[in-house]
């Protein structure tokens, strides 16, 4: 049967504060290595594991450098070092420059050189400064100063200051002579075509509408048309500063008028002032109702309908007034059978009103047109 071995062992805390006989060999079980004692140091000498050695425990002895091969490292050039050598020898580049090369250019310099020495400025085909008259000029000169080629025409394709022919447009974002001409443009357009438009002083053929406040013709105006004519129209209170001649439409009058001998006036062919009620009652009820202050006199057409019984009253009264109190005559009446009704007149507030009195309590239509007389 084998015979097992077992040494002395402990922790690397125990092993620390041990001190073995010589030669005595004891396990540290917490780095699992063997300890080698020499009587007298407490802790012996652990021994390295193969696994703590690194590349170094499977890297083969050939790849070391050794005496016969040449310089020793400890004597090599280390980092950082300022070294100074004699002759080195590249077969590559250094720093990406190729020295051999730069050299034999370098050889090719004499001696001492004078790169301002006229003959050598010469023959390089540059120039001294004793040749250029105008050298402040020159080195006051920005990069800015210069035209190129991506900035546009060149000297030789450019305009001469003293004049010349241009054969392509001319496009500015400024002004000529303080003239923006972009805007004048506009201008010029814009009147071309206003004047193209326009109708001769001569005469012509209006085709659109004639728009305007305002207008003063000093000659015959004739309208050749089969259409219609537009007045100015306006309320009462709207009328303007009279002036002979003057031609309007009413709307509260519901009628054209005109302005003659300090006042104005109905014109007759008005449709006139169209007012209607419908009544169920006997009861006296307000037909129409005329301002006063422009209503001076009324001539008023009535007609009035009896719904159920289809009976039917026309006939006209002449109203005036003299601000308190009103008047009116009735003539002209014609029915269908029997008056549907009676009329009267009073002043209510600032207005004339006509008053209507159904002879029945059906249901009756009454339409008052009104032509203002004065």
């Amino acid at each position: 049967m084998a015979r097992q071995i077992q040494l002395r062992r402990g922790t690397t805390t125990q092993t620390n504060s041990f001190t073995g006989a010589l030669a005595e060999i004891t396990v540290d079980t917490d780095k699992d290595v063997v300890v080698v004692h020499d009587g007298s140091t407490a802790g012996g000498h652990p021994l390295a594991k193969t696994s703590s050695l690194g590349t170094a425990a499977f890297t083969a002895a050939t790849a070391y450098a050794t005496a016969a091969q040449g310089t020793l490292a400890d004597s090599a050039v280390q980092p950082n070092d300022s070294p100074t050598f004699g002759s080195v020898t590249v077969t590559g580049t250094v720093d990406g420059r190729d020295v051999a090369a730069d050299g034999t250019k370098l050889d090719g310099v004499e001696v001492s050189a004078d790169v301002t020495d006229t003959a050598n400025v010469t023959a390089a085909g540059a120039l001294m400064d004793s040749e250029v008259t105008n050298l402040a000029q020159i080195k006051a000169f920005s990069s800015s100063d210069y035209a190129t080629a991506a900035q546009g025409t060149t000297a030789e394709g450019a305009l001469p200051k003293s004049g010349g022919a241009m054969t392509g447009a001319i496009t500015t974002n400024s002004t000529f002579d303080g003239v923006d001409v972009g805007v004048r443009d506009a201008v010029l357009t814009s009147t071309t075509t206003t004047a193209n438009a326009a109708l001769p002083k001569a005469g012509g053929t209006l085709t659109g509408a004639l728009l305007g406040t305002s207008a003063t013709f000093s000659g015959d105006v004739t309208l050749n048309a089969t259409t219609s004519i537009k007045v100015p129209v306006g309320t009462t209170g709207q009328r303007p500063s009279g002036a002979n001649g003057m031609l309007r439409y009413n709307s509260t009058d519901a009628q054209f008028e005109g302005y003659a001998d300090g006042a104005w006036g109905a014109i007759a062919g008005g449709g006139g002032d169209t007012q209607t009620v419908t009544t169920s009652s006997t009861t006296q009820t307000a037909l129409a109702s005329y301002a006063a202050s422009t209503s001076l006199g009324i001539e008023i057409t009535v007609i009035a309908t009896d719904t159920v019984d289809t009976e039917r009253t026309i006939t006209k009264l002449l109203v005036t007034h003299d601000g308190t109190t009103a008047v009116a005559t009735q003539y002209g009446e014609v029915n269908t059978a029997t008056a549907v009704a009676s009329y009267d007149v009073d002043i209510s507030g600032s207005n004339v009103r006509l008053l209507a009195t159904a002879a029945s309590a059906n249901s009756t239509n009454f339409t008052a047109v009104a032509t203002i007389l004065a």
